[in-house]
């Protein structure tokens, strides 16, 4: 009989698992851990130190695994269906008596009822008693054995992943009744490359056995490129799921949770969101237009023993001329444009993901969006400001401390639609102001991040202030359209003019619109002094008998553009 990593736990703290449960020792862990279940926000870490912190006796040693994770959780549910990460944290940290019983009782259940091998000869499941002691219907075990052989060809053949059972000696895996909503997890390694193995809750339903076998056994691929954080681990993971057995629906809330929590950056250990991290393989794969690069991050990750994001870093220059910061500021855009703000222009598919939060922001001018919480590395924040028809130029104020801080300013332009204009924020010196055409504005979005990539460079903070000036990017004393001869002389004066670059003309044969451009190169402007300035425009391209309507639009040193109101001319029929 082979004696599993399984049964040496078992048999190795066999007297731990056979004392009675304290109720004073589980009230006392209970206290400790009840502040971060409180809020409903399960991290990590604090499941590791409440098992670190348990004394043997403490803990439920009649319950099964998935009720040993919630009640680490300090909750009536396991919070995240994959234990992967938690065994990953107790087994990286120096061991408890604590952490042993955890680890033991993850590992422990009944006997086997009987084993099956699969059809390839790389796994060995073995079936265990159902609480009720009653067998697991055949049809659903041959449904994990070949969903364990399809998941193994797909990460393999498909994708060129290390296979997750290399042999010699077959992958067992373990199917018993987790409970508490726990679906999988791999059981702890003792450091022998393919000693680990599955567990899989006989309770799956059948369209849950695919999606959760495929995410264990991508987390066995995983482990042929050594130890990784477990936020990356999760991450590919969920990825290699979701892309191999389409499991979207099921993702929605640990995505929703992601984007919720977008400003504890990648490296969150926020449970409920980990999964969530699919995203960055996500935009990884769909930004190279080439699946593999999630897969060549993994490789640079072991070759240059470096951590993830300086591996992401190394491959991403390499094949797209791009740093990790680049990549980090297009993601927080990208994250965006999901459910109804789909653009068809980022992710795949995005109107089925949950839609991003974007943070209120009221639009009393003047104002500020404060107080906000700091970003942690790598986190972003995303404000949105409704622009209310206020004419003039919208001057923002962004202060940054500390981290890595940039920002963006999406704005959204009646006349461009929902195509919004990127205004990039320069904040080396960690302050910025950034005056936009504000008239013809629909409203504007804040992207704020934390560009640091290693925890030690520190969270950031912002302070965004936000005031209209009436006379930006320029105050149009007049504009009138006058026909002269077999033409029409366009005339306008400014009183003010301010960060104005040129101007372009505007026609159209109705008032509105729409509109074509005349001049092909921008006439210049003259302003930014106390005097008016005047400009004229002559337009000889017209027919007789016709009335034409004209737009004059100002262009500022960023790019962006204000349109005036309409003035009109009718050249008049030749006699």
């Amino acid at each position: 009989m082979i004696c599993t990593l399984y049964c040496r736990i078992r048999e190795a703290l066999g007297d731990l698992l056979r004392r009675r449960f304290s109720a004073l020792s589980a009230l006392l862990l209970f206290s400790a851990s009840a502040a971060f279940a409180a809020e409903g926000e399960v991290r990590l870490g604090d499941m590791a130190r409440a098992a670190r912190e348990a004394g043997p006796s403490s803990l439920p040693a009649a319950s099964a695994p998935g009720g040993i994770v919630a009640w680490l959780a300090s909750s009536e549910a396991a919070p995240a269906p994959c234990a992967t990460p938690l065994v990953d944290r107790l087994t990286a940290g120096e061991p408890t008596e604590g952490t042993r019983a955890v680890l033991a009782l993850l590992a422990h259940g009944p006997g086997d009822q009987r084993v099956v091998p699969t059809r390839d000869g790389r796994f060995t499941i073995h079936i265990q008693a159902t609480p009720s002691g009653r067998d697991i219907d055949p049809e659903w075990v041959a449904r994990v054995a070949e969903a364990l052989v399809t998941s193994r060809s797909y990460l393999t053949a498909t994708l060129g992943w290390p296979d997750p059972a290399p042999g010699p000696d077959r992958v067992h895996v373990f199917v018993t009744r987790l409970g508490a909503g726990l679906e999988g997890f791999l059981l702890p390694s003792p450091g022998v490359r393919g000693a680990r193995g599955i567990v899989i809750d006989s309770g799956l339903t059948r369209d849950r056995i695919l999606p959760a076998v495929l995410h264990q056994a991508a987390h066995l691929s995983l482990a042929d490129f050594g130890a990784a954080p477990e936020w990356w681990s999760e991450a590919t993971a969920s990825f290699l799921a979701f892309e191999g057995s389409g499991d979207r629906d099921a993702q929605r809330g640990a995505i929703a949770a992601r984007l919720e929590h977008a400003a504890d950056g990648l490296d969150t250990d926020l449970t409920s969101a980990m999964q969530g991290g699919l995203l960055f393989p996500l935009f990884l794969s769909e930004r190279a237009s080439d699946p593999s690069i999630v897969r060549q991050i993994w490789q640079a990750q072991k070759d240059l023993r470096v951590e993830p994001l300086a591996a992401a870093d190394a491959v991403l220059r390499r094949r797209l001329g791009m740093p990790i910061e680049q990549a980090l500021r297009e993601l927080a855009v990208w994250n965006l444009f999901t459910g109804r703000r789909d653009d068809g222009a980022h992710y795949p598919s995005a109107r089925d993901l949950p839609e991003a939060p974007l943070t209120a922001v009221a639009g009393t001018v003047p104002g500020n969006a404060g107080p906000l919480d700091p970003l942690a590395p790598t986190g972003t924040l995303a404000l949105r400001l409704p622009a209310d028809r206020l004419r003039g130029s919208l001057t923002f104020g962004i202060e940054a401390r500390g981290g890595h801080p940039g920002a963006d300013l999406l704005v959204f332009y009646r006349s461009e639609g929902m195509r919004p204009v990127l205004v990039p924020v320069d904040l080396d010196s960690g302050t910025a102001t950034v005056a936009v055409p504000w008239t013809d504005a629909l409203e504007a979005w804040i992207v704020l991040r934390n560009q640091a990539t290693a925890a030690e460079e520190g969270s950031t903070r912002f302070d965004v202030r936000f005031d209209l000036d009436a006379r930006a990017p320029f105050d149009l004393a007049a504009f009138s359209a006058t026909t002269l001869g077999r033409g029409i002389v366009l005339e306008w004066t400014t009183a003010a003019e301010r960060g104005l670059l040129g101007w372009n003309i505007y026609r159209s044969e109705s008032p509105s619109g729409p509109f074509v451009r005349l001049n092909g190169v921008a006439v210049p402007a003259y302003g930014d002094g106390g005097a008016d300035v005047g400009y004229l425009f002559a337009d000889d391209a017209v027919r007789p008998g016709r009335r034409y309507y004209y737009q004059v639009e100002g262009l500022t040193s960023l790019g962006l553009a204000e349109r005036s109101h309409t003035a009109s001319a009718r050249v008049e029929t030749a006699r």
